[in-house]
């Protein structure tokens, strides 16, 4: 099966130390019967959210063919570094229903978004006297500006696209995927 393999070592790493874990990794997939296809340094990006004192990590990419017990090998084998902050590997054949979970994610945070937006502007103009109601029609008429706004659109465009773009690198088979 053909797999792609995300891994995220620590950024405080000297050049030296990342050049051997590189090659270490190179090395078992070599030497475990692991069809090496792409192995890319996708660069230093901020975590979402802080992992062992790592603000940062250094993301790569990995595609190789195997069978599912060599791949969970290759698994605890990444797992038993100290390198590496975590890894994720996926069927490539999977990466189009990961897109349309990662989608609908984007969608349902854009809602919570936009319904946060509604109750601070409804509360805003109560605070200046307005007494607006917290009724359907005006919520929808605030939702409807907020959308309509374009900062609003380029805002969410530029949150989405970056999204996208560290967490599913092949933006351009992505693309097709949401035509």
């Amino acid at each position: 099966m053909k797999y792609e393999n995300i891994l995220i070592l620590k950024a405080n790493m000297k050049e030296t130390e990342i050049s051997e874990e590189i090659k270490r990794i190179k090395d078992y997939l070599k030497n475990h019967n692991i069809n090496l296809i792409s192995f890319e340094n996708l660069g230093e990006k901020a975590l979402f959210y802080e992992t062992e004192n790592n603000k940062n990590g250094l993301y790569f990419q990995t595609i190789f063919y195997t069978n599912q017990e060599e791949k969970e090998n290759f698994e605890s084998f990444i797992k038993n570094s100290n390198n590496f902050i975590k890894q994720m590997t996926v069927e490539i054949e999977n990466s189009k229903e990961i897109f349309k979970q990662i989608k609908e994610l984007n969608e349902t945070f854009l809602l919570k978004g936009i319904a946060s937006e509604v109750v601070t502007r409804i509360e805003d103009m109560n605070e200046d006297g307005r007494n607006i109601p917290l009724e359907l029609d005006n919520i929808v008429d605030i939702a409807d500006k907020i959308t309509d706004h374009i900062f609003f659109n380029e805002t969410m465009n530029g949150i989405i696209d970056n999204y996208l773009n560290e967490y599913y690198p092949e933006k351009e088979d992505t693309q097709d995927l949401e035509e």
